[in-house]
């Protein structure tokens, strides 16, 4: 696995607090890891790929909860950066979902986003540029989840879902998933992708 920059570790930052209700300190947990907490601190400093990896499939070894990249990422707090002030700024869905695309290289380099039409209107789709991480459950999961949670939170909770593309394949259990997208979920897709109306883009 490339030991490249991945994303900003400060995007993380919702583990700690899941890892806490499990009894596991924040410290101990980035010591056993040999990772810095300071990568957590700000939103120039970024996790590689190889640390990425590490701490979550850690998280998850330790936690046995499997669905802890949906809670990761439906637990994503807003972060005052300037790509989500752009979006925030931005008269619809639409334009704000373009500006994302175009701009999110600044804090995260491991995935390509591109917005594209689809039978049931349009489709995010967020195929991994590392290869590593093009079936990586907890990583998928997170991405999927804290961009749909960014979503609602830019349209006051409106924002809603037609179907869910998903590039790992099925879990035992999906309940997770359709209880946080309320809609359809497919697995082993060729990409991660959020699919909605087109009215949704204004």
């Amino acid at each position: 696995m490339k030991n490249t920059n991945a994303i900003s570790g400060i995007k993380l930052n919702a583990l700690f607090d899941i890892l806490e209700e499990y009894g596991i300190q924040k410290t101990k947990f980035l010591d056993s890891l040999q990772i810095a907490p300071s990568l957590f601190e700000s939103h120039d400093k970024k996790l590689t790929v190889n640390q990425l990896s590490r701490l979550l499939e850690q998280a998850v070894l330790i936690t046995g909860n499997e669905d802890l990249g949906l809670l990761i990422g439906e637990r994503s707090r807003y972060l005052p950066n300037i790509v989500c002030y752009i979006m925030m700024n931005c008269l619809t869905v639409g334009i704000a979902l373009e500006k994302y695309s175009h701009y999110k290289r600044i804090f995260s380099d491991e995935t390509n986003v591109k917005l594209n039409e689809h039978t049931l209107g349009f489709s995010l789709e967020m195929c991994s540029l590392i290869s590593d991480y093009s079936t990586f459950k907890a990583f998928n999961d997170f991405k999927l989840a804290s961009m749909f949670v960014f979503l609602r939170f830019l349209t006051g909770g409106t924002f809603a879902l037609k179907e869910v593309a998903v590039r790992h394949s099925k879990p035992n259990n999906s309940a997770a998933y359709e209880r946080l997208f309320a809609c359809p979920v497919t697995f082993s897709q060729p990409f991660n992708a959020l699919i909605f109306s087109k009215d949704s883009l204004n």
